[in-house]
């Protein structure tokens, strides 16, 4: 037991040790329309070269830089400019110029989306210019299922 213990230990440092990135999409969980924040937070390593959000789905995406952005981040462009967009989803791709500059902890690129139907998938992914490695999603819940959890909240809360 010991050994398997040490072994996972071993094995979580090790892919620690390799990740760049912990980000958090918060927000966007509504039908319609709504704003989604790419929060990040640097760990050990140098930071990907590309971040980036897309959606999977019928709503449509206009993206900024966030207040925390990295000093040297700067748009790239469009994934259905870059030739991926039917693989990852349509949405806005941001780089570093170079990775001598700080990078902060905080609201890195900010997203607004409209015409969100339940069952559309935001993501953000980094990427190193050849793979996209997820970060973390977020899909857009029906209306449904959103009235039964708060159904459920109440008569949790009455008991």
């Amino acid at each position: 037991m010991k050994k398997l213990l040490a072994l996972v230990l071993v094995l979580g440092m090790v892919a620690s040790a390799n990740a760049t990135l912990i980000a958090e999409l918060t927000g966007g969980n509504s039908v319609g329309s709504g704003t989604i924040t790419l929060n990040a937070s640097p760990v050990a390593g140098q930071p990907d070269l590309y971040y980036v959000v897309t959606i999977q789905g019928s709503a449509i995406l206009t993206s900024s830089l966030g207040a925390n952005a990295p000093t040297d981040a700067v748009f790239i462009g469009k994934m259905s400019d870059m030739g991926v967009a039917g693989v990852y989803g349509e949405g806005d791709i941001y780089g570093m110029t170079s990775y001598t500059s700080t990078y902060p902890a905080g609201a890195w690129i900010t997203v607004h989306y409209t015409g969100a139907v339940a069952g559309d998938v935001i993501t953000a992914y980094e990427s190193d210019g050849g793979s996209f490695t997820v970060l973390d999603q977020i899909v857009i819940p029906e209306p449904a299922t959103m009235a039964l959890l708060a159904l459920g909240g109440l008569l949790f809360r009455k008991k």
